[in-house]
């Protein structure tokens, strides 16, 4: 039996992998622009002012070499609620178009 943790982990590698081949199928000397400036219009002030998903990534991480699964899965459980009800809202107010 997969722990949910690992299952999530491996769903995270595998949407790594496709952006590393979307990315890879660019031309090396090529610029690519993201458009991060729409999203501050979808998140309200003072949750953009607490966000930091990138340390509790991390956080994650550290949980599952220290061996605390239980912790981690919790921890990776909560990223998760937190960005798909942000994918919800965005894509509600983009009508056909969704967050990625």
């Amino acid at each position: 039996m997969k722990l949910p943790i690992f299952q999530k982990l491996l769903e995270l590698q595998s949407g790594i992998a496709n952006l590393n081949a979307w990315l890879g199928g660019f031309d090396p000397s090529s610029s690519l622009v993201l458009n991060y400036g729409d999203i501050p219009s979808f998140i309200p002030p003072s949750s953009i002012q607490n966000e930091d998903s990138v340390s509790e990534i991390w956080n994650v991480l550290y949980l599952m070499r220290e061996g605390r699964i239980d912790e981690a899965q919790s921890a990776l459980g909560a990223i998760n609620q937190k960005w798909e009800r942000m994918k919800s809202i965005v894509s509600d107010d983009m009508g056909t178009v969704t967050i990625q």
